[in-house]
């Protein structure tokens, strides 16, 4: 029988989109919603959201090992699940993770002052301008215009996440970045080829190369940018095979 995937997906996103990777690999997925998204929980304010996501991570996986994907978000909720379960965790792929705090140096000052404009927008109540600002970095290098209207909907709805994650992507609340030195779980990470949109992305993977100890990091180039698992499913799938067949 093939080994489902678990498929955890990037904010704004829902577990649909990672519908087309686990197709170009061949696998069932299992891809639940993240709190306050399409087919998740419903996201209670007040209460710390990574708790949320890993607990709903957790919720949604068997009980035999099985292989995990990771985007954005999506991601670092896949590794707190890879330090939280290892013996449930098989493999694990992550696309730019959102852990800014393995980042380091002008990049991770440059991206901190890039959202800053997003959090002064929002603490003024300017959603439209902090969802525009935040989608110009994420999002597939389409103008905020031109995106479909009930994705900007989303976006305007779940804008508020990007300060309510910060004490855990950025200041590692919960302490991951030590328990990341000793997880046991093959870890693939992936990155665009090309960072000039996102450098702070090149200096993650690195942080996350020094400190994880069964690491590959590799580079995949396609159209999409920091979107790639959902614009370019079949070259995010090809790396993910090739690491899957290295397994024992």
């Amino acid at each position: 029988m093939t080994r489902p995937l678990l498929a955890l997906h990037a904010m704004f996103m829902h577990g649909a989109a990672m519908a087309p990777l686990a197709e170009a690999l061949g696998r069932e997925i299992i891809a639940p919603g993240l709190p306050g998204h399409r087919r998740g929980p419903p996201w209670v304010e007040g209460r710390d959201y990574m708790e949320q996501a890993v607990d709903a991570a957790l919720a949604a996986m068997p009980d035999e090992p099985i292989d995990v994907f990771g985007h954005s978000l999506g991601a670092t909720v896949a590794l707190h699940v890879a330090v939280a379960r290892p013996e449930q965790v098989r493999s694990l792929t992550i696309f730019e993770p959102a852990l800014f705090s393995a980042a380091s140096g002008a990049a991770l000052n440059d991206y901190l002052m890039a959202m800053k404009v997003v959090s002064d927008a929002l603490e003024t109540g300017r959603e439209g301008t902090a969802a525009a600002e935040f989608h110009a970095h994420w999002g597939t290098g389409a103008a905020w215009e031109d995106l479909p209207t009930n994705l900007r909907k989303t976006i305007l709805r779940l804008i508020p996440l990007v300060p309510a994650t910060e004490p855990s992507v950025v200041h590692d609340k919960h302490g991951l970045l030590p328990q990341l030195r000793t997880c046991p779980v093959p870890v693939l990470v992936l990155q665009q080829k090309a960072h000039q949109q996102l450098p702070v992305m090149a200096s993650i993977c690195e942080g996350l190369r020094s400190l994880l100890p069964h690491v590959t990091v590799r580079s995949v180039a396609g159209e999409g940018r920091h979107m790639l698992p959902v614009t370019a499913p079949q070259a995010v799938a090809a790396e993910v095979a090739a690491f899957w067949a290295d397994l024992p």
